[in-house]
């Protein structure tokens, strides 16, 4: 009911009656994981990125051996926040999801890689997480931007040209396309 009244208000541009919908079905509930998500996920739309970083290190302090829990706060961490605490504490929880077959969590593992620098590990993990969702826009465009700081040209253009070519929005765009914009200009002749 709480989600339903929530997206309700959103829909009708609403968002501060959906955080108050949201606040008071987690309270309800005893701290119901989805409404929790969707909370810190409404943040996020809202760019209020610290309320967003509290909300899922909240999750992850209720139930610290969830890989999900562990994954959205190290994603949250190591894409909305520029400080090296914020970097050290993703790289500590990636630890819990290296062996994860599923791509979301691969994934995190190679964008946490990716943002502290260290293309060589995030591109295994971003290709097999592409691998396994060879069709999120996202994902796409985290491989498409390893690959491009390794200097693989050919292989970036591939995963950002089918990263925009989608309606879909994600965080980033702008850069990937930007980047390939940049990449077919170079490959120009």
């Amino acid at each position: 009911v709480y989600q339903k009244l929530a997206n309700l208000a959103i829909m009708a541009g609403k968002e501060n009656e959906a955080e108050q919908t949201l606040q008071r079905g987690i309270n309800a509930t005893g701290g119901s994981v989805a409404l929790s998500l969707a909370l810190a996920e409404l943040y996020q739309r809202q760019g209020k990125v610290d309320a967003a970083v509290t909300q899922y290190q909240q999750m992850y302090d209720k139930n610290p051996s969830s890989a999900s829990a562990a994954n959205n706060l190290a994603m949250v961490l190591a894409t909305l926040k520029d400080d090296q605490s914020s970097l050290d504490k993703a790289t500590i929880l990636i630890k819990k999801l290296e062996q994860s077959q599923n791509p979301a969590h691969l994934d995190t593992v190679g964008w946490v890689h990716y943002r502290r620098g260290n293309y060589e590990a995030a591109t295994p993990m971003l290709e097999k997480a592409v691998s396994a969702a060879p069709d999120s826009p996202l994902l796409r465009y985290h491989a498409g931007m390893a690959q491009f700081k390794l200097g693989n040209r050919i292989a970036a253009r591939e995963h950002l040209l089918k990263a925009t070519s989608t309606e879909s929005e994600f965080f980033g765009k702008r850069e990937a396309v930007a980047v390939l914009e940049s990449l077919v200009s170079e490959a120009a002749p």
